[in-house]
């Protein structure tokens, strides 16, 4: 009888174990780049609203620097260990990343892209089950600075600041761009800037010590956008035209200003906010690309009624 009763109290006590091990809730882990940069503040404050508005459980890691690669690796596997229930990520480098997120995979964790740094091309190819990739699409972004110029007539020799060489968002938007100008506009230079306003400074610098009739500066992010503008304000330059990518606050400070034209703004609130929320709908029928709207932002739009103007923050 006392062998029976401890057999019934055992198999309680593991039915018991078992329970709670279901009910506790697994977080969903965000590994974001470096949030020195305001873009990625941003993303961060979106997920955050959108975690305590759903009630659920999150944790978000990232390095200081948004360029460390190896920083990023070691972080995913340190996320990895504490078991969570998805990792939405924003790659540094798609190739380097890529054994870490293998290993997700394994441990049947979802993976979520965001910010769009891995393509659904790479990710069949290399074998990863990605469920969507959230950003905003960068050929666009590109494609608007391209617009902004036809629209106000602006025309010349144009300077492009690339992000990290090879980097997909960059290409893409170095692409948009180039494909869309006008045939009166002429590249004469188009260099990567590492997404870096002191970089960028330094290259502007150069670049118009040899063309001192420089006419439009594109720049693949609002930082580099902010690092030329730095340089031509120090030498007194006022008729070159800067057009920037993300519509960070810095951004709309220097458009509102007039130290910038203009930026085209990602949005990156409802990209933060967005990812999460797909993610808690449980859709298993998604298209790969979840575009977020983009907004070309200058002074005329920021002093309009646009209703994206809200989630510029």
């Amino acid at each position: 009888m006392k062998t029976f009763q401890k057999l019934i109290l055992i198999i309680l006590a593991n039915l018991l174990i078992i329970s709670c091990s279901k009910n506790e809730e697994r977080e969903i882990a965000f590994i974001l780049k470096g949030i020195s940069n305001p873009y990625w503040k941003v993303v961060r404050q979106g997920i955050k609203d959108t975690a305590k508005k759903n009630n659920v459980k999150i944790g978000i890691y990232s390095s200081n620097n948004d360029q460390d690669a190896n920083n990023q690796l070691d972080i995913c596997e340190t996320v990895i260990q504490k078991k969570p229930k998805a990792i939405i990520f924003s790659a540094v480098n798609a190739s380097n990343l890529l054994p870490c997120l293998h290993k997700a995979a394994n441990h049947n964790i979802d993976l979520i892209d965001l910010d769009g740094g891995i393509s659904e091309e790479f990710a069949r190819e290399n074998n990863l089950n990605i469920l969507f990739s959230v950003g905003s699409n960068n050929y666009e972004l590109g494609k608007k600075a391209a617009i902004y110029l036809k629209d106000n007539n602006i025309k010349g020799k144009a300077l492009i600041l690339e992000g990290t060489t090879g980097h997909r968002a960059s290409k893409l938007r170095k692409n948009g761009f180039i494909e869309n100008i006008n045939e009166d506009i002429d590249v004469i230079a188009s260099l990567p800037a590492n997404w870096d306003n002191i970089t960028a400074a330094n290259i502007t610098n150069d670049i118009i010590t040899r063309h001192k009739d420089l006419d439009i500066i594109f720049a693949a992010n609002d930082m580099m956008a902010l690092g030329a503008a730095e340089t031509l304000i120090s030498k007194k330059i006022t008729n070159i035209s800067i057009i920037g990518i993300d519509g960070t606050v810095d951004a709309v400070r220097a458009i509102k200003e007039d130290r910038i034209s203009a930026s085209i703004a990602q949005l990156p609130y409802l990209i933060g906010g967005h990812a999460l929320e797909k993610y808690l709908s449980n859709n298993k029928y998604l298209e790969y690309n979840q575009y977020i709207p983009v907004l070309t932002l200058d002074k005329e739009v920021l002093n309009s009624d646009n209703p994206l103007l809200e989630y510029v923050k």
